[in-house]
């Protein structure tokens, strides 16, 4: 499932408490999936942070071109279609900014500087401050403290891997695959069989209501993940591996 924002009702989802990430000047990796329902009126933003520093849009004003705001509005190549599931990721490396859609870089790498606020709200549908809000699904939305190499985009994109695959840096993470009026942070809970999370909780809440729909993107995503200290493991009496993928710290990650 995925969830449904709604503009004119205001759909979205915020966190019950501050999102806390330690990124300060570092870098990161923001990646969610996206199907705009209409063309927007106003800019929108689809996942935001600090009303919103950053934030990830879609610009009216600039032809519906996908783009972040951080430290001012950095538009990328490319304009994101109606009616279509998108995969988007932004991520930051140095004093660099680059926008991938579907996986692949777009446009103009931007130049940025400063810090990101931390122990702030943190919205999915919305500018992170209540406002410009997104009317569409949303799906499989994730942050890291660290900048995924392309290829680990690409991945995403493409449906090999899930966003708990890359679990040392991962600081929040929301399938928004389950109905009801809060969403809990997978990365927190325990859902993934993951040790590296506890005492992180970012719930999230609706706002005007949580709409849900059976529409996703149509790939074939693994269902779950082990961590290991080895490379292979077994799933039952089979033995599964995603092609000896290591992902750092020594561990590798097994799907099935």
């Amino acid at each position: 499932m995925s969830v449904d924002c709604e503009r004119d009702s205001s759909h979205f989802l915020d966190t019950e408490s501050a999102f806390s990430h330690g990124v300060g000047s570092g870098n990161w990796t923001v990646s969610l999936w996206v199907k705009p329902e209409s063309k927007p009126a106003a800019d929108v933003y689809c996942w935001a942070i600090n009303g919103p520093n950053p934030g990830l849009y879609i610009r009216s004003s600039a032809n519906d071109k996908f783009g972040c705001n951080f430290g001012g509005l950095r538009d990328f190549n490319a304009a994101i279609s109606t009616g279509v599931w998108t995969h988007l990721a932004v991520r930051r490396t140095g004093t660099s900014l680059e926008g991938y859609i579907n996986g692949v870089k777009e446009g103009t790498t931007h130049t940025v500087s400063g810090s990101m606020a931390d122990d702030v709200a943190l919205e999915i549908g919305g500018d992170g401050a209540g406002g410009s809000t997104f009317d569409g699904l949303i799906e499989d939305a994730a942050f890291w403290s660290t900048a995924l190499r392309s290829a680990e985009i690409a991945s995403l994109a493409a449906g090999r891997l899930r966003a708990w695959h890359f679990s040392q840096s991962l600081k929040g993470y929301w399938p928004l695959h389950a109905p009801g009026d809060a969403v809990y942070d997978a990365a927190a809970t325990g859902d993934l069989g993951l040790s590296d999370f506890s005492g992180r909780g970012f719930r999230l809440a609706a706002s005007g209501g949580a709409v849900w729909s059976e529409d996703r993107p149509g790939l074939n995503w693994p269902t779950r993940a082990r961590v290991f200290p080895g490379i292979a493991a077994a799933s039952g009496t089979r033995r599964i591996s995603l092609g000896g993928v290591w992902l750092g710290g020594g561990r590798v990650v097994l799907a099935g």
